[in-house]
This record gives C-alpha cells, structure tokens and sequence, in this order.
C-alpha cells in the first residue's frame, strides 16, 4: 500500500475488509437423541422441535486449544494460507486450556505463526463471533493489518453435566478458523452493532469457576433438582425461558436499528444467520419479525456449537454455491448477556481450494 493510500485510511477511507476463507472442525465422538432417553427427553421432540440430531464432544485429554489448532491447520491447507502472512490471531472462548496464559499465544507457537503476531483471546460466548469480526476489523483499520486469524472455539462438554437434560441435550463441541483479510475477495463488512445487558448474567453461568467463588468438596457434588435434571455448583446452568425472553426482547430492534442505520430493509437481504441455539428459538423469531422463512438460515443437527455455529453455518450454505453480490445479516445472542450483529456482502462462495 502506498503513502497516499495509507492517509487515505487515516482519514477516514474506508477499507474493503472481509471474510475470505472459512473451514471448521467438529470431533469424532458424539451422542444421539437416544442416548437422553433416560432423562426422559424424546428423541423424536429433540429431532423435530429443537432440530438437534448430534451433539459433538471432544476427547477427555481434547482441549479448546486442540480444537482450534485443528481448524486452523484446515484453512492453511485448503487454502494456501501462509502461516508467516498472519498479523494478529483472536481465539474465542469461554473454556481457555488454562486460566493463563492465554490459550491464543500457545496457538501462536504451535502454528507456527510470526513472533510479531498480536495474539490474545475474548472471553465470549454466542455473540463472540461477531464481536471478534468487530475487533478484526478495527484492528485492521488501525495497524494497517493485511491478515488477521479469527478462532471460535468452544467445549462447553468440560462443564456441563450429562445428567442435566438442560444443558446436555443442546451443546456441542466445536471450532471454526476464519481469515479476515484487507481486500477481500470474498466479502465486506458493511457495519455491526453490539449491545450488553449484565443484569442477566445469572441466567447462562457456571456459578463456582472463577475467582468470585471458590472451588471445595462440596461444589463438585451433583444434586437433583428435577426429575432430569442433576449438577453440581460446578457445571453449566441455563435458564432457558429467561434466555429466550431476552432474545425475543432485544433481538429484533437490534438488527432492525442496524439496517435501518444502513438505509436497508428486510427485502434488501439476501439470506440471515442467526446464531443456531435451537429451532423452535429461531422460528419463533421469524416469525415474530416477520421474516420469509426462505432467508433464514436454520441447522441445528450438529448442536449448539455456541461461538462457532455462524461460521459454521456460513461455511455449509455457501461453501458451493455461486454467489455475486449478496447481502447477508449475521447475529449472534446468548450468555452474558451480550449480543451483536453484523451486515457482510458476500461476493464469492468459501469453498475448498484444495481437497484435505
């Protein structure tokens, strides 16, 4: 880039910065709809209602940190990907291989990435997608960055207990690599909106994991709540009437204070993905803003993969299809509370280049 460019950015130009590549990794082992029939869940309700037919775990001695390495390893290879062309790496999760250091320096090492790479992990759950895009962009705006490598990678299995029918029943393990570039092919960001509200924090938590409260004997012991549902104080609880009454909440006027911000309608998008918590959520949204079913992007078979069911999602719908000039909406919603969207030009599919 020359010097008149490069000012040109400064005051204001804006850049063409977008996805390029997208490539995914799921884990070998996964449990069935039969597999909670014990808990009294149907199979046939999970399957038809909720959408879900698998959810993935990851191996015992399998760490968020492996998933992510995985995937990544995946987009260098189909994608002719240079290790030594990455400027900046954002992980995101919310299960870290260690408390510290970050898990993203430990990635920086094992891919062989520069020692002059900015690497450092988000803490977010299923929003964190498109806050790490956010950042991405900035990042690229501000340092002049030509690649970046966005992570999502995500195993809620380590805190979740499988005799909670809750919880158990809905995530799945997962991670996705994705190539944020400076003229990208592929696509452009058009704009993204984020919003917050703390004061459901307790709705979506492990409440004994971190320095707030301390870890004993006694908080590992799991303890029947219903019929179904069993934990201790130790695993991951939801709440999920309460979750789906602010997703209902905030959702719509999120996304809609976005296009409008954009001088865009409904009619002016060409497909929408929302983050895939469950079916009867994301239909219910349709419905609610009265979206055609035919733009809204929904697969659950794979679970709730949390950080990682967009890009996932993206990757599946357009990962052969012929694309010229296609405006998508991408959001994500869930624990914290937090929630963002996004608004991406798709200008070209994120297939394979070459077979691996």
């Amino acid at each position: 880039m020359n010097l008149l460019t490069y000012k040109k950015n400064l005051k204001g130009y804006k850049l063409n910065i977008g996805i390029e590549y997208i490539e995914y990794y799921l884990p070998e082992k996964f449990f069935l709809n039969e597999y909670f029939q014990s808990l009294g869940v149907d199979p046939k309700f999970m399957s038809e209602k909720i959408g879900i037919e698998k959810r993935f775990i990851s191996h015992e001695n399998e760490s968020v940190g492996d998933m992510a390495e995985k995937a990544a390893i995946k987009l260098f290879k189909n994608h002719s990907v240079l290790t030594s062309d990455i400027e900046a790496l954002i992980l995101c999760t919310q299960n870290p291989d260690y408390l510290l250091p970050t898990t993203a320096c430990i990635l920086q090492n094992k891919l062989g990435l520069p020692k002059t790479c900015m690497c450092f992990d988000v803490n977010l759950g299923c929003s964190g997608f498109i806050y790490a895009l956010g950042i991405a962009r900035g990042l690229i705006s501000s340092f002049n960055f030509q690649n970046l490598l966005v992570i999502t990678s995500e195993a809620y299995s380590k805190v979740i207990s499988y005799e909670d029918k809750t919880t158990a029943t809905i995530f799945s393990d997962g991670s996705a690599a994705v190539l944020v570039k400076q003229d990208a092919s592929a696509s452009c960001f058009i704009d993204f909106s984020f919003g917050t509200d703390g004061s459901g924090f307790k709705n979506l938590i492990v409440p004994v994991s971190g320095s707030r409260s301390k870890r004993t004997e006694n908080t590992k012991v799991k303890k029947e709540i219903s019929f179904g549902v069993k934990r201790s104080d130790e695993n991951l609880f939801m709440d999920g009437h309460e979750i789906t009454k602010f997703v209902f909440k905030e959702i719509p006027k999120s996304i809609n204070d976005l296009l409008i911000k954009n001088s865009l309608t409904f009619d002016k998008v060409d497909r929408i993905f929302f983050h895939q918590a469950n079916k009867y959520m994301l239909l219910s949204l349709t419905e609610r803003m009265h979206l055609s079913k035919e733009k809204v992007y929904i697969d659950l078979t794979k679970g709730n993969t949390v950080s990682s069911t967009i890009p996932i999602a993206i990757k599946d719908y357009y990962g052969n299809k012929s694309v010229v000039d296609e405006k998508i909406v991408m959001c994500g919603f869930g624990v914290g509370y937090s929630w963002a969207s996004s608004i991406l030009k798709i200008n070209k599919n994120f297939g394979d280049e070459i077979d691996g």
